[in-house]
C-alpha cells in the first residue's frame, strides 16, 4: 500500500498556493481557482476550493488522502 495523493480543501486558493509555494519551494503543476497541486517527486498534494463548486463542507474535515493498492482484496 502506498500513499500517493493527497487532497486538502482550502477557503482561499490563493492564499494556500502562496503558503505552499514556500513550503515547498516550488511552483505547482496545476493552478487553478477550483483545484491546484504540486508533483512533490511522485507524490501529489492537492488543494481544492469547495466554493468554486458552492460545495458545503465542515472544515475539519477535509482531507482526503488517496492509497495505491496492488490487490485491493488482499489490502481488505
Amino acid at each position: 500500500m502506498k500513499l500517493n495523493t493527497i487532497y486538502i480543501s482550502v477557503k482561499n486558493m490563493k492564499r494556500a498556493l502562496d503558503f505552499y509555494r514556500k513550503l515547498f519551494q516550488k511552483e505547482p503543476e496545476v493552478e487553478d481557482k477550483r483545484f491546484s497541486y504540486f508533483n512533490l517527486d511522485g507524490f501529489t498534494f492537492a488543494l481544492y476550493n469547495p466554493a468554486f463548486d458552492k460545495t458545503q463542507i465542515n472544515w475539519g474535515e477535509n482531507t482526503v488522502p488517496c492509497f495505491q493498492v496492488g490487490d485491493i482484496e488482499k489490502e481488505f
